[in-house]
């Protein structure tokens, strides 16, 4: 059993930090466990071990993306007002531009044709239309709103947009009108 020191992150988590900052900016292909574990400041063998292969890290990723998604979708929910609406928006803004989960989703997204890492993000992206629809029974134009807005704003995050930004992306990014 790894030991831990109250307030200073295990080494598990602080691979999961440098993979999660590392692969949501460079790709995975990319990106090497030496580098992971480099950033970390563990060996690259704890890495590996840590979880089993680049693979187990991804996977290890990609789920605990779509958990903080299906917390947020659940924390806000009904989703019934303009003002719980609103409210959404503004958590999905920040999970989306103040954090690296965003950028992983475009890199998962981006990988659909890989046979290891298509399937995951296909289960990801399907979990989360059966949370919407099945789970906080929202109609199926809901849900399709909510995930096109989703994909713009996981692209938007992953062309890295500085905030605040042209007129435009501001429009794209909050859904509210310029002050033009």
């Amino acid at each position: 059993m790894a030991r831990t020191t109250p307030g200073i992150p295990s080494g598990r988590d602080r691979v999961l930090s440098a993979a999660l900052y590392l692969f949501s900016r460079y790709g995975f292909q990319r990106i090497t466990t030496d580098q992971i574990a480099q950033r970390a400041g563990v060996s690259q063998a704890y890495a590996v071990r840590a979880f089993g292969s680049k693979q187990g890290l991804i996977r290890a990723l990609a789920s605990g993306a779509s958990t903080r998604m299906a917390a947020l979708f659940l924390e806000t929910a009904p989703l019934d007002t303009e003002e719980q609406r609103k409210e959404f928006r503004t958590r999905f803004s920040a999970l989306a531009f103040e954090s690296d989960d965003m950028r992983l989703l475009a890199q998962l997204f981006a990988c659909g044709g890989d046979e290891e890492i298509g399937p995951l993000a296909r289960e990801g992206f399907l979990k989360m239309c059966h949370l919407l629809h099945d789970e906080l029974k929202l109609p199926l134009e809901e849900v399709r709103r909510i995930l096109a807005t989703g994909m713009l704003s996981i692209t938007l995050s992953a062309l890295d947009y500085p905030r605040p930004s042209d007129d435009i992306i501001e429009y794209l990014i909050s859904g509210q009108s310029p002050n033009t």
